[in-house]
């Protein structure tokens, strides 16, 4: 990711890195749409204070994710308050 700012990048990182690792952990095919959102919108929390750049980054990541596992659409759509 190229961050705004150096000292940015690496908990932006450790921000995709982690919605990664949690959806990892989970059994193959197992993950629901249901329990997948709200680790995206967790996600999502973590990296609201970053510039508008680097939210937009990490969410198309988290993006990535969502479509990885299987899902469709927008899953920043189907999150409350975005």
């Amino acid at each position: 990711m190229g961050a705004d700012t150096p000292e940015d990048v690496a908990p932006l990182n450790a921000d995709v890195n982690e919605l990664i690792d949690q959806v990892l952990a989970q059994p193959a095919g197992s993950l629901s749409e249901a329990e997948l959102l709200p680790l995206i919108q967790s996600a999502v929390q973590q990296v609201d204070e970053f510039a508008t750049e680097d939210r937009e980054r990490a969410h198309r990541y988290f993006r990535e994710v969502w479509t990885m596992v299987g899902f469709r659409g927008d899953p920043l759509r189907k999150i409350d308050g975005l």
